[in-house]
């Protein structure tokens, strides 16, 4: 995807791209799972740069037709570019607008899909859903996924933990947030907005060596996606091993290590209308 982007796009977009080998095969997986009824028309919330809707769009035998809707206009302008370089423009459309407020009849949509999203980042939690429930169809499927765990510093067990409990490490949940704000809660509050046949599924991501180029590259954005350089809560002497073992210039640099291996996982929530 980072060949098909402009050459002036964004550092945070270009990230985006690059680490989207590593999702791709987790997300079909849920999309497997899922098992959307063909010649169907959905909606994808939160899409970003369009990553998962073209996924969605792309998916075999389905005949899918995907409305992408993100808050940012930067984004949709570069899922519009995407879907035209992949050919799959005619299956797809993509809007700017707010989640609390679709701009969207009711009963539009056969099924919705949100990913790392709705209930999931900071925001209104029942607005966003609220309008789920309005446009898709009665019968329809509501799926919502979020990142939810990741084990990529192998031999390193403490430092993780120590990464995992500072405020980047609990993003995008906050502290201050109330525990039903958590997304593994995200159950109980499609079972108070009257969803039915409520399931919830993990899905694991195995990743070892030896890593590709792709995957090298897409688990080196990843790791500095999910914490940043000086990730605040560290020790001066926890600092210092987080960053010989995360620099890809440091002889210590984990991802050479030549039996790598780390996992991560999304976990799948569904409703239905």
């Amino acid at each position: 995807m980072v060949s098909l982007l402009p050459e002036d796009i964004d550092s945070y977009t270009r990230r985006l791209a690059s680490s989207h080998p590593l999702r791709q095969e987790i997300l079909v997986s849920a999309m497997d799972d899922l098992d959307l009824p063909g010649k169907s028309a959905g909606i994808d919330v939160g899409c970003g740069i369009g990553l998962s809707t073209l996924l969605l769009a792309g998916a075999k035998e389905k005949d899918l037709h995907v409305t992408g809707v993100d808050i940012s206009g930067e984004f949709i302008k570069t899922a519009e570019t995407l879907a035209q370089k992949t050919g799959l423009s005619a299956q797809l459309i993509f809007e700017q607008g707010s989640a609390s407020t679709l701009p969207f009849a009711d009963n539009k949509f056969d099924w919705a899909w949100s990913v790392d999203c709705l209930n999931y980042a900071p925001g209104p939690s029942l607005a966003p859903l609220k309008e789920l429930k309005r446009v898709v169809k009665k019968g329809g499927r509501v799926a919502l996924l979020g990142w939810s765990s990741q084990q990529l510093l192998p031999g390193f067990p403490a430092l993780e933990a120590k990464l995992n409990a500072t405020e980047e490490g609990i993003a995008p949940f906050q502290k201050e947030m109330e525990p039903d704000r958590h997304f593994l809660r995200t159950g109980k509050i499609l079972d108070q907005l009257g969803f039915k046949e409520i399931k919830v599924k993990s899905f694991i991501k195995d990743i070892c060596a030896p890593l590709d180029g792709d995957i090298f590259t897409a688990l080196e954005d990843l790791i500095k996606m999910r914490w940043p350089k000086k990730p605040r809560g560290l020790s001066k002497k926890e600092l210092a091993l987080y960053r010989h073992i995360t620099d890809s210039s440091s002889p210590g640099f984990i991802l050479n290590a030549s039996n790598y291996y780390g996992f991560f996982t999304y976990t799948m929530f569904v409703g239905t209308r």
